[in-house]
């Protein structure tokens, strides 16, 4: 019972009307059943459709389109004028259409025409037809529609959770960071620095030897207390409270120096937000640690525009070319996170003889 309702509802929802569609629909369903009328009509006499009889059908076909795109045009610019009373339209479009079908045959009525369709019956049936036809058409096609844009909502509806998602993978991996940062920096300095002033208690007992012995422990704890804890502290959360990026590129170019010739362009005006600055931060650190990597290049390229609207990010190296077919890994991932949390946009390609990424991250006033 409630599947029949539902076909019911089908039927007189107010669908959009769809002259053009409709009207190509009638046209390939008229030739259709037109020549297929003649045919038949011969074959019953004994005789072969003359290509006079075909053709005679034209007119009736012609006029039918005019008619049926004529009368959906008006149908749809009265429903735009009165939405109010839109599903009534729709339906008094179903019996408009089926009187223009049915002038229409009238109207082309010549001396080829069939008895069978000079019979004043005739009209009758064009119109039931043609009210048939009118419903079944924008049923379908209004069915389609629809699912359509459900699957588009849907679709977008994915979209924007998995950018939701990204967005809080990218911001948990930040606060990893600086969970890591922070222990690093506090936690484990404090404990190297008791570390050292306990074996500096412990040295002055021993003797000469020992006590030199010792004391190179001592040295190598504070070097690695005040220079690699340091060190990784920075790498994993970039100084970036100042007005430029430079100290932050500089101390991450200074990782790659001993074996890359690193180059950085940067134009800047002291504008940039916090979270526009490691981004273009972590896009470049991911470009030098994918050149070195898989390129094996010898010398890199970092330019930087702030621009008014968008930040570009350009990196080239010299290292191996592309390989045709390459499939994304991680590294492309990261920058892609970044990319889509500014909307941007982000490219890479070879361009004489060098492997560049072109990055566009939007910003917001």
């Amino acid at each position: 019972m409630f599947g029949f309702f539902r076909n019911i509802d089908l039927v007189f929802r107010a669908w959009p009307l769809r002259p053009l569609p409709m009207a190509v629909f009638l046209t390939l369903f008229q030739i259709l059943v037109n020549f297929a009328t003649v045919i038949a009509i011969a074959r019953a006499a004994g005789q072969f459709a003359q290509p006079i009889q075909i053709i005679a059908t034209v007119p009736s076909i012609v006029i039918a389109f005019a008619l049926a795109l004529s009368t959906l045009f008006g149908l749809k610019k009265l429903g735009e004028r009165f939405p109010k009373f839109l599903s009534r339209i729709y339906l008094m479009g179903a019996v408009a259409f089926g009187l223009a079908m049915a002038l229409a045959r009238k109207i082309s009525i010549n001396e080829y025409t069939p008895d069978y369709w000079r019979d004043p019956a005739s009209l009758a049936r064009i119109f039931a037809i043609s009210v048939l036809l009118y419903f079944t058409v924008h049923i379908t096609l209004g069915v389609s529609s629809l699912r359509l844009a459900e699957q588009v909502s849907a679709a977008q509806a994915a979209k924007a959770s998995l950018e939701i998602q990204r967005g809080k993978l990218i911001s948990a991996q930040e606060d990893v960071r600086r969970q890591i940062a922070d222990f690093l920096h506090d936690r484990l300095q404090s404990d190297l620095v008791l570390l050292g002033m306990q074996m500096q208690k412990s040295v002055e007992k021993l003797g000469d030897q020992e006590r030199s012995i010792a004391q190179a422990y001592i040295d190598e704890i504070e070097r690695i207390r005040q220079f690699d804890v340091r060190n990784v502290s920075r790498q994993l959360v970039p100084e970036l409270d100042g007005p430029s990026l430079r100290p932050a590129l500089d101390d991450l170019f200074s990782r790659y120096r001993k074996a890359i010739n690193i180059s950085l362009q940067l134009s800047e005006h002291g504008s940039l937000k916090l979270s526009e600055k490691l981004a273009a931060y972590r896009i470049v650190e991911q470009a030098l640690l994918n050149a070195a990597k898989h390129g094996s290049a010898s010398e890199v390229q970092v330019e930087i525009r702030e621009l008014d609207s968008e930040i570009q990010i350009t990196v080239r190296n010299d290292g191996r070319p592309l390989e045709s077919g390459l499939v994304p890994g991680a590294g492309f991932a990261i920058i892609d996170e970044w990319v889509s949390q500014f909307g941007g946009d982000w490219s890479l390609g070879s361009v004489a003889d060098r492997t560049e990424l072109k990055v566009s991250l939007k910003r917001t006033l």
